[in-house]
């Protein structure tokens, strides 16, 4: 089997206390670009690459739209790589629409959303998985109109949650050849430090 090297493709998660500088680290990837769902989560850093990503809701707006344009570029190299492989056409004006047609295929590849977000990012920053679980949980319970997941009984809200976070975690993970950097926090309770990030 081939060994991947390198860090494309995989899933690296930094758990631990706050302040202890892992968005400052996470700056240090290749090409980061940030989802930064807490408020202080880059502690006014300049010039780091950023998404007005705040919530779920914005979260999962932002990965529903780059996995539509994913599959919008990947359909067209797919075209454009059936087009360049036909044979030659003989006739001259075939020819010149089959350049055409290449041309206008190659555009469409070249200046895609997606095609610009690969050639820009190597890595996907999620700050912070706590963050966005919790904010998960609130849009739950606002669609719901109740203020925790237990006022309705069943577990019916418990299940709504875990497929509302499943479905478009699951479809974060699959946006393409980024390295998935996810970044978590320690929980408190009662003074005691616990090794869960609320997921």
């Amino acid at each position: 089997f081939p060994v991947t090297i390198g860090l494309v493709g995989k899933v690296i998660m930094v758990y631990g206390g706050n302040n202890l500088g892992k968005s400052g680290q996470a700056t240090n990837f290749p090409s980061p670009l940030f989802l930064p769902l807490e408020p202080n989560a880059l502690n006014a850093k300049g010039g780091i690459r950023k998404l007005p990503v705040h919530d779920w809701a914005t979260f999962r707006d932002f990965v529903d739209s780059v996995y539509k344009d994913k599959i919008i570029y990947e359909r067209s190299l797919q075209a454009l790589d059936k087009e360049k492989d036909k044979p030659e056409p003989k006739d001259k004006e075939m020819q010149k629409e089959r350049l055409e047609r290449i041309e206008r295929l190659q555009n469409k590849v070249d200046t895609s959303p997606y095609s610009k977000l690969k050639s820009s990012t190597k890595t996907l920053v999620l700050d912070s998985l706590t963050a966005l679980a919790k904010s998960t949980e609130k849009y739950v319970t606002d669609q719901a109109e109740v203020t925790e997941l237990g006022d309705i009984g069943h577990g019916k809200l418990y299940k709504r949650l875990e497929n509302e976070f499943y479905h478009t975690i699951n479809q974060f993970f699959n946006l393409g050849d980024f390295t998935y950097l996810v970044l978590a926090h320690e929980d408190i309770v009662t003074g005691k430090q616990i090794g869960r990030a609320h997921v």
